[in-house]
């Protein structure tokens, strides 16, 4: 997601321009003869935000105990312990936390 604003800071509407969300590429309807626009995005980590559910879940559980009675055998610390692994899996998968770039107009280089 992102949205372009010009030098006074107002959001342009997408009439202005064409939004390619998917390349994160801006075009243009006419020249824009010398206007300065600043393009502001996010983006979200799903993989992070999913380790971050798994730890929040593992902590739910970190109470539980292991007990046994009469020939029966009760592991609730599994859960726990699998909450922590599918935590460390997904933090595995995840990107940096956050990046900054600086964009340039195309026909400007």
């Amino acid at each position: 997601m992102f949205y372009v604003q010009d030098g006074t800071g107002a959001v342009q509407g997408t009439s202005a321009y064409t939004p390619d969300y998917r390349r994160g590429v801006v075009q243009f309807a006419a020249d824009t003869s010398g206007t300065t626009y600043y393009l502001t995005g996010r983006s979200y980590d799903l993989d992070a935000a999913a380790a971050d559910v798994w730890r929040r879940k593992a902590s739910h559980y970190a109470s539980s105990f292991d007990f046994s009675t009469d020939n029966h055998s009760v592991t609730r610390s599994q859960v726990y312990a699998h909450c922590l692994e599918m935590a460390s899996f997904f933090e595995a998968k995840s990107g940096d936390a956050v990046t900054t770039i600086n964009m340039y107009r195309g026909d400007m280089c």
